[in-house]
């Protein structure tokens, strides 16, 4: 049986918004009339969106008097050129470069999403928020948790708007980081139908923990400020091995195994409300996990290089 989670003015919300999505979207599944491909997505994600992109523009203006036309000249994490704050640019290079107050502003965007999530991911996931929808498959698959879906709607819009400003910014403007954001925008719209709500606590938030830190790092280095740089890189580097490379793997493999008997049809398991959903979350999870390994060698190489005196 699922579990009973009481309504609320989220959910009253999610519901009200899931009406303006086309009805072609919808699936006519048993028990799961309801969902759609698009879930709960819709006018509301969108305006945060653009609530975001206004942010950027007062905080573009209000830096404006501290850096006027300056550009850019720190090199970004995992950006087009290269993954420490210490790249050399030609007048010519440099004028192709972002302006310094759209990179700050950007970043400091970030760096109050990476909070939101850091606050809001571990709460639900140890306050009983997520033991509320991890009773049985069907609940960590498709139960509604209000906390949930509104870390789900965040995170369509803030990768809303990441996905689009990260174009305009030619540090950022990788297929890498483009595809990232537009992949993370596609699974947070996916989980809004409920879907994977237990989950979404962990991926979408108590992960994002280690987020904080390294954004905070990158805000300090376009700002060619090092008060507190090396702190925040150490911070980073522990919770990202807690979180992301010990816990990521531990809770995969429970995603993996909840994903996997729903597609197969095991007794006990919900009928499966759209496979390109189910597909695209194991893709990107895969992928994720991936990303995650592939910057735990780096950190590694990193400690043991400082370690051994060659650091800086």
């Amino acid at each position: 049986a699922g579990s009973e989670i009481a309504p609320s003015w989220s959910h009253l919300l999610h519901v009200s918004r899931r009406a303006l999505l086309p009805t072609f979207c919808h699936m006519e599944l048993a028990g799961f009339e309801h969902f759609s491909i698009l879930g709960g997505f819709g006018t509301y994600e969108v305006q945060i969106a653009l609530c975001y992109a206004l942010a950027h523009f007062v905080l573009r203006f209000a830096l404006k008097p501290i850096w006027g036309d300056k550009r850019n000249s720190a090199a970004v994490m995992g950006g087009s050129d290269g993954a420490r704050g210490d790249a050399k640019f030609s007048a010519k290079d440099l004028a192709k470069r972002s302006l310094t107050i759209d990179v700050v502003a950007y970043n400091m965007i970030a760096v109050s999403y990476a909070v939101y999530c850091a606050v809001t991911g571990p709460m639900g996931w140890f306050d009983g928020s997520a033991a509320k929808v991890e009773g049985s498959p069907t609940d960590r698959l498709y139960a509604e948790s209000a906390g949930a879906m509104a870390l789900a709607s965040l995170t369509a819009s803030y990768e809303l708007y990441n996905t689009v400003t990260v174009i305009f910014l030619p540090e950022y403007a990788t297929a890498a980081f483009i595809g990232h954001h537009a992949c993370t925008c596609l699974l947070a719209i996916l989980g809004m139908h409920p879907f994977l709500n237990y989950y979404g606590f962990f991926f979408f938030g108590l992960s994002a923990v280690s987020s904080v830190p390294l954004a905070l790092t990158e805000l300090l280095k376009v700002m060619n400020s090092t008060a507190g740089l090396e702190l925040c890189e150490i911070v980073f580097a522990i919770l990202f091995l807690c979180i992301r490379t010990v816990y990521w793997p531990y809770v995969s493999y429970g995603f993996w195994g909840d994903m996997l008997g729903a597609l197969q049809g095991t007794p006990g398991y919900p009928p499966v409300h759209s496979t390109f959903a189910y597909v695209v979350f194991l893709v990107a999870n895969v992928g994720l996990t991936s990303l995650q390994l592939f910057w735990t060698t780096k950190i590694l190489s990193a400690i043991v290089e400082k370690l051994g005196g060659g650091g800086e």
